[in-house]
């Protein structure tokens, strides 16, 4: 029980503080880019490939993974040649809310770049399983965060859950998020700028088809830290 507290709270800690707060004091990571010192986006794939492998091995944490894993995005140099041509060859879907540049997916590691036009919210959702890490690249990005609340409350009548707010911030270039499989994993979204331009990345993928999109039934639920919705099923949601 202590060590579930423990890791809450410091989970917690993580979505609050700004990246300056949980990265090593040494430069941050435009400084690096700057004067060459980045990950390239090989190095960068190398270190997320090792990382992705110790956490199949569980041989690291949810917290070591989220940990390292922001560290190493936000070193990553977005100005390497290398990944400029990695994102002029993703593998673009989506649909009226967001496009997806797809920079790389295997068993253990997906990520790329979402793309979010202006005030266009991708609502509600999780990524089952899986521990995501984002760094705002251009633009701004209002992001909410909850846990399904527990445990009498967290179900009601017609299939309803109760979510409680862990984290509502507005990101900036450079800003970066996590999220776990048992912290924070469902959010939502939104761009408060002409367009906003996230880095995504996912360990391990979570299977699309287990993901759940929520409704809020109230349509304030953006300013309460404790809403009800409407669970979705990811082969019933349209987002249109």
């Amino acid at each position: 029980m202590a060590d579930t507290i423990a890791r809450r709270k410091l989970l917690q800690a993580m979505l609050a503080l700004p990246v300056a707060a949980i990265t090593p004091p040494i430069v941050t990571a435009g400084e690096y880019s700057h004067y060459g010192f980045g990950l390239s986006w090989p190095q960068f794939v190398n270190q997320m490939e090792f990382l992705a492998n110790e956490r199949a091995a569980d041989r690291v944490s949810e917290i070591q993974v989220a940990w390292r894993g922001l560290h190493w995005l936000q070193l990553l140099d977005v100005q390497d040649p290398l990944f400029e041509q990695a994102v002029r060859d993703a593998t673009e879907s989506g649909n009226a809310f967001w496009l997806w540049q797809r920079l790389i997916k295997d068993d253990i590691l997906n990520g790329g770049i979402l793309n979010i036009d202006s005030d266009k919210l991708v609502q509600l959702h999780d990524h089952p399983g899986a521990t995501g890490l984002l760094r705002i690249l251009e633009g701004k990005a209002e992001v909410w965060q909850y846990d399904i609340d527990q445990p009498a409350t967290a179900e009601h009548e017609d299939g309803k859950v109760v979510l409680k707010r862990v984290a509502h911030r507005v990101l900036l270039p450079g800003d970066t998020a996590v999220l776990t499989p048992d912290e924070g994993n469902i959010h939502a979204l939104r761009s408060v700028s002409k367009n906003c331009r996230m880095l995504d990345f996912f360990i391990p993928p979570y299977e699309r088809k287990k993901r759940t999109w929520y409704e809020p039934v109230d349509a304030g639920w953006r300013h309460q830290e404790s809403i009800i919705c409407i669970p979705v099923s990811d082969r019933q949601f349209t987002a249109v």
